[in-house]
C-alpha cells in the first residue's frame, strides 16, 4: 500500500505543475458582415469567431465542445452569428431575432470583402466580453416589433434596423455601413430599433460542476438525483444564454483510502450535451465510507483546478460548483493538508490552487479570472457539515441549501441551480385547449408549458410526439403538483383514475412541437380542465394551445389568400437563394411530403373554397380508436402513420430561416 507520506508528495508535485492552468480563456473577433438579398438590397448580421483557441466537436452535435453556441460550419470553422428577420415570410409579420440563422452563419455568403472587424468599446474592452454583451442584449429582445421592408418610408423595422440598434446599445458607432461595404444598400439601418427594446438578458454562459459524495450513506439521495437527472440538467441549460450555453461536469468523492475506495475522481468532464451530462450522473455508484468525515476539500480543489475536467472557459463565463453531501469534511484534510480557508481562497482566485500554508497569496494568472461560486447542498442534520456549508457559501458569494432526506434532494438541487444561475425559470404557461388528442406546444426558450385534464374513466393514456423524436422533457403531475413520472423523450404511458386531475409539463424549447394524447377508451374518456387552484399562481400566463388545418400556413386560425401567398413567396425565395425546396419546409409543407412545391400552394387555394372544418371550433369531428401498442422511449409517430383527420390538425414546426 502506498504510504500517506508518498501520497502527499505526489499530490504536491501534481499541484505545483498546475497552478496557473485555470481556464481556456478563448478570445473572439467580432465582425459586422453583409450579404445581398432580394431586389438588390443587402442584409447585415454580426459574426463572432475564436482567435486564440482551436475548437473541437468531439461529441458530433455540430457545435463546439468549448463553446456550446458556436456552430461548426461547412468549411470547418466555428462561429456564432446574430441577426434578425420577419416572422411570417420574406416581407411580413414581426421582427424576430436568432442565433446562427441559416444565411447569417453561411461562410460562402460572407467572403472577407463582406466582413469588417468591430473594435470593442472601452467597456467591455475584450473580444470575449464584447461578444458576450452583444449576445445577452440580443437575447433580451422580446421579438415584439412590427416588421417592415422599408422602415424609412412606412414605419416598422427590419433586420438592418435590428443590427443598427444592437450596435448602438453596445456602444459601437457606425453611421452608414455603405461607407464600409462598396455598393451596399441597407434600408432600415438609419431607423434603429428603440434602445428600450434591447434589455440585457439575465441568462449567461455558465460552467457548472456537480461535486457529489458517493459514500454508502448517500445511496437513497443519489438514486433520487439519478431519477430526476434529465430534469436537473434541463433546469441548468434553460437558465443559460440561448437556452443551451451551459457546460456541466460531474466529480464524485469519498475519502482517502483505506477509509474510502478513492478520494475523488472525474465522472464526466465539461460537456454541452445534456445526454452526456446525464450519463455522468447515472454513472455514480455508492460504496465504502469508513469514518464520518470525507475528502470534500480535496474534491472541491480538484474541481476548481478543472484540468481533468477540460478547464473552465474563463473570461466572462461564470464558474459554479454545487456540492452534495451528508457528512462534514476532514479539517485539515489528510494527504492534502487542505483547510477551509484555503478552499475559499482558491475559489476567490478563480480556481487557481494554493499550495502552501495558511494565508499564502494566490499566484497571478496571465488573464484575470472570475471567482468560483460554491453552492452547498447538505442532506440531514450534521451540525459540522451545515456550519462548513454556510462558511463556504458566504466566503465564495454562494448560498447554502439543506435537504432533510432523499425526498427533498431534487427540490434542494433545483433551488441550488436557481441560486447558482441567478435566473429562476418563470412560472409555466398553462395551455388552454378543448382538443387534447392532437395539439401543439408553442415555442418558448424560457418558460415550460402545461396542459391539465380530468379522467372520466379508469383509463390508460399514452403521450407521443409527432414527427420528431425526443428533445423535450415531459413530466406527469398529480393534482397536488407532485411529479409522478417523467421522460426525456416526450413519451409518457400511464394509468389515470376516474375523476382525478392530471397535468403534463413540457420543458422550454426553441421550436414548435406537436403531440398526440391517446386513451384506450377513446377521446371522450378524458377532458381538458384548468390548473388546480391549490397550485395555480396568480402570475401564471395562459395562452392557447391552438390546433390548425395544414392549409392555415400563417397559423391565424383561417385559410385565406395570405396562406397561399406565403407558400408561393417561400418557394420563390428558396429558389432565388439557391436553396433546395426541402430547406426549412416547416409549415409551408402543406401536403407533408418534406418539400415545398406548387402542389402545396394549390392545396391552400382549393381549401379556401371548402367549408371550414377546424377542430377546436365546436365539437370535435372525430374520435380516436383504441390506443396502439405501447410505445417505448425514443419512439414517435410518423406523419404517415396518422389518419386523414389527424393530419388536418397537426402543427408544423414553423421555425423558419428567412432572407431578412
Amino acid at each position: 500500500m502506498t504510504s500517506r507520506t508518498h501520497q502527499r508528495t505526489l499530490f504536491v508535485e501534481r499541484l505545483e505543475s498546475r497552478r496557473l492552468l485555470a481556464s481556456i480563456n478563448a478570445n473572439f473577433q467580432v465582425e459586422l458582415q453583409t450579404h445581398p438579398v432580394t431586389f438588390g438590397f443587402d442584409h447585415l448580421s454580426i459574426l463572432a469567431t475564436p482567435t486564440n483557441t482551436q475548437f473541437t466537436d468531439n461529441d458530433g452535435n455540430g457545435f463546439a465542445d468549448q463553446e456550446c453556441s458556436f456552430a461548426l460550419r461547412p468549411d470547418g470553422s466555428y462561429a456564432l452569428s446574430i441577426g434578425a428577420g420577419p416572422s411570417l415570410g420574406p416581407l411580413a409579420g414581426t421582427l424576430i431575432n436568432g442565433f446562427n440563422r441559416t444565411n447569417d452563419i453561411d461562410p460562402t455568403l460572407h467572403p472577407p470583402a463582406n466582413r469588417t472587424t468591430l473594435a470593442p468599446p472601452s467597456s467591455p474592452s475584450t473580444g470575449d466580453a464584447f461578444f458576450h454583451a452583444l449576445a445577452r442584449l440580443s437575447e433580451g429582445y422580446a421579438n415584439n416589433l412590427n416588421y417592415d421592408f422599408f422602415p424609412e418610408l412606412t414605419g416598422g423595422f427590419n433586420s438592418n434596423s435590428y443590427i443598427s440598434g444592437l450596435l448602438n446599445a453596445a456602444g459601437v458607432a457606425i453611421e452608414n455601413p455603405a461607407t464600409i461595404f462598396a455598393d451596399g444598400d441597407y434600408p432600415g439601418y438609419a431607423t434603429p430599433i428603440p434602445q428600450n427594446s434591447l434589455q440585457l438578458s439575465s441568462r449567461k454562459r455558465i460552467d457548472l460542476v456537480f461535486v457529489i459524495d458517493t459514500t454508502g450513506s448517500m445511496e437513497d439521495d443519489i438514486d433520487a438525483a439519478k431519477a430526476s437527472a434529465s430534469r436537473i440538467i434541463n433546469e441548468v441549460a434553460s437558465r443559460s444564454l440561448n437556452g443551451r450555453d451551459a457546460r456541466i461536469a460531474v466529480v464524485s468523492y469519498q475519502d482517502h483510502p483505506p477509509e474510502g475506495d478513492f478520494a475523488w475522481r472525474t465522472e464526466q468532464g465539461f460537456t454541452c450535451q445534456a445526454a452526456t451530462a446525464n450519463s455522468g450522473i447515472q454513472s455514480l455508484a455508492v460504496s465504502g465510507g469508513g469514518d464520518l468525515p470525507e475528502a470534500l476539500y480535496g474534491a472541491l480543489s480538484f474541481a476548481m483546478d478543472s484540468t481533468d475536467l477540460g478547464l473552465w472557459r474563463g473570461g466572462s463565463v461564470e464558474k459554479k460548483i454545487i456540492y452534495i453531501t451528508d457528512a462534514p469534511p476532514h479539517s485539515p484534510e489528510p494527504i492534502t493538508g487542505l483547510t477551509l480557508s484555503q478552499i475559499i481562497a482558491q475559489a476567490n482566485a478563480g480556481g487557481i490552487r494554493i499550495s502552501g500554508g495558511e494565508g499564502e497569496d494566490a499566484p497571478t494568472p496571465s488573464t484575470p479570472e472570475l471567482p468560483v461560486q460554491i453552492f452547498p447542498v447538505v442532506i440531514g442534520n450534521n451540525a459540522t457539515a451545515l456550519e462548513v456549508a454556510d462558511q463556504i457559501a458566504t466566503g465564495t458569494d454562494g448560498k447554502a441549501f439543506r435537504a432533510q432526506g432523499a425526498e427533498d434532494i431534487v427540490d434542494a438541487l433545483i433551488a441550488a441551480i436557481d441560486g447558482a444561475t441567478g435566473n429562476p425559470v418563470p412560472e409555466p404557461r398553462v395551455l388552454s385547449t378543448s382538443f387534447l388528442s392532437v395539439f401543439g406546444i408553442p415555442a418558448d426558450t424560457e418558460r415550460p408549458a402545461e396542459i391539465w385534464f380530468q379522467a372520466m374513466d379508469d383509463i390508460e393514456l399514452n403521450l407521443v410526439p409527432i414527427a420528431v423524436a425526443g428533445g423535450q422533457h415531459v413530466r406527469l403531475l398529480q393534482e397536488s403538483g407532485e411529479e409522478v413520472l417523467s421522460s426525456s423523450y416526450g413519451n409518457l404511458n400511464f394509468e389515470a383514475k376516474k375523476g382525478e386531475t392530471y397535468g403534463i409539463q413540457f420543458s422550454a424549447i426553441e421550436e414548435w412541437r406537436a403531440y398526440t394524447l391517446r386513451a384506450d377508451l377513446g377521446r371522450g374518456s378524458f377532458r381538458a380542465t384548468s390548473k388546480p387552484a391549490a397550485i395555480a399562481d396568480a402570475t401564471t400566463s395562459t395562452v392557447a394551445a391552438r390546433t390548425f388545418d395544414r392549409t392555415d400556413v400563417s397559423r391565424d386560425g383561417e385559410t385565406t389568400a395570405v396562406d397561399a401567398l406565403m407558400v408561393i413567396n417561400r418557394l420563390w425565395s428558396a429558389i432565388g437563394e439557391g436553396e433546395t425546396t426541402q430547406t426549412e419546409a416547416g409549415s409551408y409543407d402543406v401536403n407533408g411530403d418534406g418539400s415545398i412545391s406548387a402542389i402545396d400552394a394549390l392545396m391552400v387555394i382549393n381549401a379556401m373554397h371548402k367549408p371550414q372544418n377546424r377542430i377546436g371550433e365546436g365539437e370535435a369531428k372525430h374520435r380516436f380508436n383504441d390506443a396502439d401498442e405501447l410505445l417505448t422511449n425514443n419512439r414517435y409517430i410518423a406523419y404517415s402513420e396518422l389518419d386523414d383527420d389527424e393530419r388536418d390538425v397537426i402543427l408544423g414546426l414553423p421555425e423558419i430561416s428567412l432572407l431578412f
